[in-house]
């Protein structure tokens, strides 16, 4: 073989070598991003849920979702007596704001006066009370621990009220004035809840301020809850009571009444300012259950908001708790108690006016308000709700 014959054989397996490696050199570029992906697969996995997680600076900025409220069970208010004082409660209850804040069911135990109730409460026969804030006072001036969250009624809501005929026969109206109106009630029978509550404590003040022993001149019937009252001034076996609406109202429409006295429009300035009816709850409660007692301050909070916004929805709630009032009296006496802002107020207890009130009581030497008040939960469901 000659040199020539042996170079252009090795020119050509040379060629075909280098053809061959620039033929795969050429293929491996060509078939690079055939074979990417699969080593991609595990960033662009990564990139693809990040890109469907929401950023840190979004997940910061989201609000949370709402939590669903604690399971509360049935909730038992204790009162002394139906009537607008309760107002607020009525429409917590009717419209379903406590049921939104994790109570199963709401039932009310009418015991008739404030010192049934208080006892009630104090056994164990109830979650929370509504009843007069001199009632409060008066369980821990005695050592039992009751505190109150919040108002339901804004004033001092008795009416003394008697029939027409014997004030006709005692020559007074209601221009007289007000110790001639005091003098009218001695001789007669006086309808009030039961001894030592608000009805009877507030009687026996009025009827001492002109010189009449509210032991010895005067009959004073105890008669339970304040239905019964109403009851015994249409049948005349007594004579005058110191209700509040709307069984006052009825009483001027049914049974012939004369609002002798009507200390709400301050008629005895001596009481302006008294707080009157509050919620209240066992102070072991607030340390024990205290979602029980928010729960209880959101629902009233949120009534008092639905009562200033929605007056006839409002009114329609309240009256169905009163249905031996005739809807027209209830109406008339509902728009004067609104007119009035009793039942339209803030919920919060003021603490001067709760300090007056202990003085008026005469509890303030052992009682403080502090002792008797916690605003706490109110002050917490107002902003939890945006008031």
């Amino acid at each position: 073989m000659t040199i020539r014959q042996r170079f252009g054989r090795v020119s050509l397996l040379s060629c075909l070598a280098l053809l061959v490696i620039v033929v795969s050199a050429c293929g491996g570029a060509g078939s690079a991003p055939a074979s990417q992906p699969a080593k991609s697969t595990q960033p662009q996995a990564a990139a693809s849920s990040a890109s469907s997680q929401p950023s840190a600076a979004s997940s910061a900025s989201a609000k949370p979702a709402p939590s669903a409220p604690p399971q509360l069970g049935k909730l038992t208010i204790v009162i002394s007596g139906h009537s607008l004082t309760q107002g607020a409660t009525y429409v917590a209850v009717d419209q379903g704001f406590f049921k939104q804040e994790g109570f199963t069911d709401v039932e009310f135990v009418e015991t008739g006066g404030g010192p049934k109730a208080v006892a009630a409460i104090i056994g164990g026969s109830g979650d929370m009370i509504s009843v007069g804030f001199d009632d409060i006072a008066q369980a821990a001036k005695s050592g039992q621990n009751l505190v109150a969250l919040a108002l339901t009624y804004g004033g001092f809501p008795i009416q003394v009220t008697v029939r027409k005929d014997i004030l006709d026969k005692k020559g007074v109206t209601a221009q007289s004035d007000v110790a001639t109106k005091i003098q009218s009630l001695k001789g007669l029978k006086i309808g009030i809840t039961g001894p030592g509550g608000s009805m009877d404590r507030t009687m026996r003040e009025i009827l001492q301020s002109q010189n009449i022993n509210p032991d010895r001149d005067v009959e004073l019937v105890s008669l339970g809850v304040p239905a019964s009252i109403l009851a015994a001034m249409q049948n005349g076996s007594i004579d005058a009571t110191d209700l509040s609406n709307p069984q006052t109202a009825q009483i001027v429409v049914q049974s012939g009444g004369v609002v002798l006295l009507d200390l709400a429009r301050g008629d005895l300035p001596q009481y302006k300012g008294l707080i009157y009816n509050v919620v209240a709850l066992r102070k072991g409660d607030l340390k024990d259950k205290p979602e029980k007692a928010l729960a209880i301050a959101r629902a009233m909070v949120k009534a008092h908001q639905f009562v200033l916004s929605n007056k006839d929805a409002a009114r329609a709630s309240m009256e169905k708790f009163f249905p031996k009032i005739d809807p027209k009296v209830f109406l008339e006496a509902y728009n004067e108690e609104y007119a009035a802002g009793t039942i339209t107020g803030d919920p919060t207890i003021n603490d001067e006016l709760a300090k007056k009130t202990l003085i008026w009581g005469a509890k303030a030497d052992v009682v403080k308000v502090e002792d008797v008040v916690d605003r706490t939960f109110i002050e917490k469901a107002k902003q939890s709700i945006g008031r």
